[in-house]
């Protein structure tokens, strides 16, 4: 009926680049400039929480979408909300893939040299232990390389896992994807983590061209 408006939505954007002073100061700015009822987001954990201090300060609700920090939402905050699983939980189906898993059990890790790559091997590792899986090399890859060369290629040829861990973000994912088709051995289960493969196209293509390819994403 005509009588009967709809809700109007009005949806503000500011970019928090990953910082937390950034991501504070544009919390503070929808709420006391645009007059937000409500502040969905947040990637990186360290600038949601930044964030979504601000909003619980102002009594305000804030719905965490892709941050995956656990003590976001351990805190007793009132108004802090969460729709994705937070990084307990992404382990546990990776858990249950590798258990069912037969035969060998030999996995190699191959990860960018950063902080990131630093700091996602030890889940996989914890994991791999439960899982029995044994982890017989970690080879890592400037995490800013422009060589053309992809030097763990021939790394990755010597060991031959049976189970192949990438932890990649930017461009690299595309191209290991890509240069494991061709390995002499392909690995039995490639098990990807990493903001490329959050791409829908990404995934999709090396699901359709490997067949044994995962992912923890939550989407």
């Amino acid at each position: 009926s005509d009588s009967f408006s709809q809700p109007r939505i009005v949806l503000y954007f500011r970019d928090t680049m990953g910082q937390p002073e950034v991501a504070r100061q544009a919390a503070l700015s929808l709420i006391t400039e645009d007059g937000v009822s409500l502040i969905t987001g947040g990637c990186s954990s360290n600038a949601t929480f930044a964030a979504m201090q601000v909003a619980e300060e102002h009594s305000l609700p804030f719905l965490i979408t892709t941050a995956s920090a656990d003590k976001l939402t351990e805190m007793n905050m009132k108004y802090v909300y969460r729709l994705c699983s937070p990084a307990s939980e992404y382990t546990k189906p990776f858990l249950a893939l590798l258990s069912k898993f037969r035969g060998s059990k030999r996995g190699c890790i191959l990860r960018e040299n950063s902080r990131y790559g630093r700091h996602e091997t030890k889940p996989i590792v914890r994991v791999c232990r439960k899982a029995r899986v044994l982890v017989t090399d970690i080879i890592t890859y400037p995490a800013r390389a422009v060589s053309d060369e992809a030097t763990y290629f021939q790394k990755l040829q010597l060991i031959r896992p049976d189970i192949l861990f990438v932890l990649a973000r930017g461009s690299e994912p595309v191209r290991i994807l890509a240069l494991v088709q061709v390995l002499d051995k392909i690995p039995r289960l490639i098990f990807c983590k990493g903001d490329a493969f959050l791409k829908t196209d990404t995934y999709i293509e090396a699901q359709s061209a490997l067949g044994n390819i995962y992912t923890t994403a939550p989407w």
